[in-house]
């Protein structure tokens, strides 16, 4: 593999700045139309050793100038990482991609959920060959893409409240951070955490029944668990929206992987919004409706159905 510069202040030439503006990221299996503007995707959680398939797609055929030597495309992947107040990125995967002319889709190499966590970024480069023999090719241009993962599950935990001296619930949210810039793991530990309380032993029992052969216990375990998934899920979100509304300011560039970035896009998508600004709206002028609408994205509804459907 040849060298490269690391060098990233190069602004992209109008012909490169084009080639960019026309790339978009598509996932294997998904019908969505390949959107260029789409810089920030949110997708389903994939179970370990899933591998998620991506496609690079010019939306716009690829016009590369005469005298422009350029041949190749730099994939990267790098995962966010972030300890304490120092924020860093680790990369974790790096490829060239051939450029055949009148290329409209680029198949990128596969992606194994535990290598890539909870989100990461790719990083898509523009290699020109450079004049200077110490250099074989520059990055001329550049595009990154953000991806995370929607919340689907939570890190748990079964303890006895009596020991804790809490009250008697049947279970507790507990976030350890002060900000949602914050990721959801920090060197693999949870910043957030579901308490089930043991002191309940039929509680506990219901959590567990997945498998159960009862119909009975099977329902009440769905309904359990999809109950508490809601719950969860609109606490953690009123802990992000207050914030941002406390803070009188525009929603924050999250970083992928944080709490914020993750509660905010998978509310855009739970809640069918345009946009974040859209999500924060609807908190605001209509909690009701924020409310009901976040129980039929979380499928609480779907949790009461007959005996004859389990």
């Amino acid at each position: 593999m040849p060298e490269y510069s690391e060098k990233r202040d190069i602004k992209p030439g109008v012909w490169a700045d084009g080639m960019l503006k026309s790339l978009a990221l598509q996932v294997e299996g998904q019908d969505e139309t390949p959107n260029p503007k789409k810089t920030t995707m949110l997708l389903d959680p994939l179970d370990f050793g899933e591998k998620l398939k991506l496609h690079l797609v010019f939306t716009n055929p690829i016009e590369i100038p005469s005298g422009k030597n350029i041949k190749e495309l730099e994939f990267t992947v790098w995962m966010f990482r972030k300890s304490g107040t120092e924020r860093h990125n680790k990369m974790i995967y790096k490829e060239k991609l051939l450029i055949v002319k009148d290329e409209e889709r680029i198949k990128l190499p596969s992606l194994i959920a535990e290598e890539i966590g909870r989100a990461f970024n790719l990083r898509i480069g523009i290699l020109e060959k450079a004049e200077n023999p110490e250099f074989p090719s520059f990055i001329a241009g550049e595009k990154i893409f953000r991806i995370a993962f929607a919340l689907s599950e939570f890190p748990t935990r079964y303890c006895k409240f009596s020991e804790m001296g809490w009250p008697k619930a049947i279970w507790s949210l507990e976030i350890y951070v002060d900000d949602p810039e914050e990721p959801l793991y920090s060197e693999q530990e949870p910043n957030l955490i579901v308490n089930l309380n043991e002191d309940f032993p039929e509680f506990v029992r219901l959590t567990k029944t997945s498998a159960a052969r009862s119909p009975e216990l099977k329902a009440s375990h769905v309904i359990l668990m999809n109950l508490m998934y809601y719950n969860v899920v609109l606490q953690l979100s009123d802990w992000v929206l207050k914030h941002i509304i406390k803070n009188d300011s525009e929603i924050p560039d999250y970083e992928e992987g944080s709490i914020g970035f993750i509660v905010m896009h998978s509310l855009e998508k739970f809640l069918k919004c345009k946009n974040l600004s859209e999500v924060v709206d609807l908190y605001k002028t209509d909690n009701t409706i924020f409310q009901m609408l976040l129980q039929e994205a979380t499928k609480l509804s779907e949790s009461f159905k007959t005996r004859s459907d389990i």
